[in-house]
């Protein structure tokens, strides 16, 4: 049976989808050449695989070139807050070698879990867990824009949910507008 979110959380994913902050991924504009940062929960398989399906486009004809970093808590662990600095410097690291060996690689995706148990561990809710996949984002872009690094084009945000029920969906955040 897996964690489900509680009342408040499922409130904000509610509100967020009404209001257009959460919605479903357009296919069409899904990059198909990414460093891909995500749990690394095992019961959360499908999400790389979904992500894998959405990287092919919406006639699956395009190839994909993912390339994945995963751990605990996924993107989160960029922001030392919830990874600490060792973490942090770590997937960085991680990324720049990559950058460095696949230089054909032009996006970051950035996709954390909803319920994560490194979050839970932490006693997070999702509002607080949104923020951090904001500021994930930004340690992504500051990173970028210092190294001068001009081959990733883009960064995506997504958030894979889990409903339970065996009801899960992948869904695109906007984290710029999210405070």
């Amino acid at each position: 049976m897996p964690d489900l979110m509680t009342a408040a959380d499922q409130a904000l994913h509610d509100s967020l989808r009404e209001d257009g902050r959460l919605r479903y991924v357009t296919k069409e504009t899904f990059p198909s050449r990414a460093f891909i940062f995500c749990c690394g929960d095992g019961h959360r398989a499908e999400q790389l695989e979904y992500l894998f399906r959405l990287m092919r486009g919406p006639k699956c004809d395009r190839e994909i070139v993912p390339h994945w970093f995963t751990c605990h808590g996924g993107p989160l662990v960029l922001v030392p807050k919830f990874g600490g600095r060792l973490g942090r410097e770590f997937l960085i690291d991680q990324l720049i070698q990559g950058i460095e060996m696949k230089p054909d690689i032009d996006s970051v995706i950035l996709q954390p879990h909803s319920v994560c148990g490194a979050v839970r561990k932490r006693k997070l809710d999702l509002r607080s867990t949104l923020l951090l996949h904001r500021e994930s984002k930004e340690e992504i872009a500051w990173v970028l824009q210092k190294r001068e690094i001009t081959t990733v084009t883009g960064i995506t945000t997504t958030v894979h949910f889990d409903y339970g029920n065996d009801r899960m969906k992948t869904l695109a955040f906007d984290v710029d507008n999210f405070e």
